[in-house]
């Protein structure tokens, strides 16, 4: 499937339901490059206390079973925590949604000032760009 079919397609797919702050689909892309068949269509990132969850969902257009990987990072003030999980697809057209939780980065009970979030997606060692948000 060529790229403008695809992004096309996956134009209608995704939505962002973060409490704190979010990136969604439409908005000026804040990224570019990696998979052809990788579309991401929101970013999100939630801090609850000490933790802060970051929350990626995209569109997969891959027909092989493979193995996606998503990387994270989540400062917090002068504290910053990194995140990587990999997850098996089955090689079929699907919305996915991965979270990555970063625990202690925070060192209050309450909701930190200002978090700075950051992701990326892909597989086979081709990743998209970072995607980047601040709360």
């Amino acid at each position: 499937m060529d790229r403008r079919r695809f992004l096309r397609r996956a134009a209608g797919v995704g939505s962002c339901v973060a409490l704190a702050g979010c990136a969604e689909f439409g908005d000026p892309p804040q990224s570019g490059g990696g998979p052809e068949d990788l579309l991401v269509t929101g970013v999100s990132a939630n801090p609850h206390g000490e933790n802060v969850g970051l929350g990626l969902d995209l569109y997969v257009d891959r027909a092989v079973p493979t193995n996606l990987d998503a990387e994270g990072e989540v400062t917090v003030g002068d504290r910053t925590a990194t995140a990587a999980r990999s997850v098996r697809l089955s090689g079929e057209r699907k919305y996915v949604s991965v979270q990555l939780l970063f625990s202690d980065v925070s060192t209050a009970d309450q909701l930190p000032e200002t978090v700075w979030a950051r992701a990326r997606v892909g597989y086979g060692g081709e990743m998209t760009d970072w995607h980047e948000l601040s709360i």
